[in-house]
């Protein structure tokens, strides 16, 4: 799951960029498209360019907030000192087992008197 996410995200941010440069700044300044008088889209286009980047940017938030949140439940395995903590334990538990199955050797003194 955490790879589809990765994916969209990358889609939702590429095509973000590409909305953005693509509409007319509101400064009336030097723009992408140096020399034209006109948007590219045209002005009846401009307020939904507007919306759809809001939305764009809407749902690019709420991958990541959903990719900053989603590794917090799953066991990080993967990195080193997770690797190695497990490790740690395994020794751990195996030494314990061989310790609990050693005989218990006491020396019989004999009966003893009061």
């Amino acid at each position: 799951m955490e790879t589809i996410l990765n994916i969209f995200y990358i889609l939702v941010a590429l095509l973000l960029i590409g909305i953005i440069l693509i509409q007319q700044p509101k400064s009336g300044g030097a723009s992408l498209f140096m020399g034209t008088g006109q948007s590219l889209l045209g002005t009846s286009a401009r307020s939904f360019w507007t919306k759809f980047t809001t939305v764009l940017a809407v749902f690019f938030m709420i991958v990541c907030l959903i990719l900053d949140v989603l590794p917090q439940g799953v066991s990080n395995q993967s990195s080193v000192t997770g690797i190695i903590q497990h490790e740690q334990r395994e020794k751990a538990l195996a030494a314990q087992k061989s310790v609990q199955s050693l005989p218990i050797q006491t020396k019989n003194k004999g009966p003893v008197s009061h």
